[in-house]
């Protein structure tokens, strides 16, 4: 596991006669942190005979999701609005 770099070497499918093979490298980080949160809010609670019309049962949903280490950094996020019809 020590190992964190990765070679493919590759040629291109009917490239014509004196085209050499390419080689891309890349590298890896060996610790990284995966990380997600998020919230659900309901607008109203159909258990308790509250949610009279379709936005009283709306459900809103809000995420985040990242990936971190040293050499990395990805965030990400979403908003999901669910309204029954």
């Amino acid at each position: 596991f020590t190992d964190d770099d990765r070679s493919l070497t590759a040629r291109f499918a009917g490239a014509p006669a004196g085209v050499s093979a390419f080689t891309t490298t890349t590298e890896f980080d060996q610790v990284l942190a995966d990380i997600e949160a998020g919230v659900v809010l309901f607008a109203g609670d159909p258990a308790d005979g509250t949610a009279s019309g379709p936005l009283d049962r709306a459900v809103l949903t809000l995420g985040y999701d990242g990936r971190i280490a040293a050499d990395t950094r990805q965030h990400g996020g979403f908003l999901r609005v669910a309204v029954p019809f």
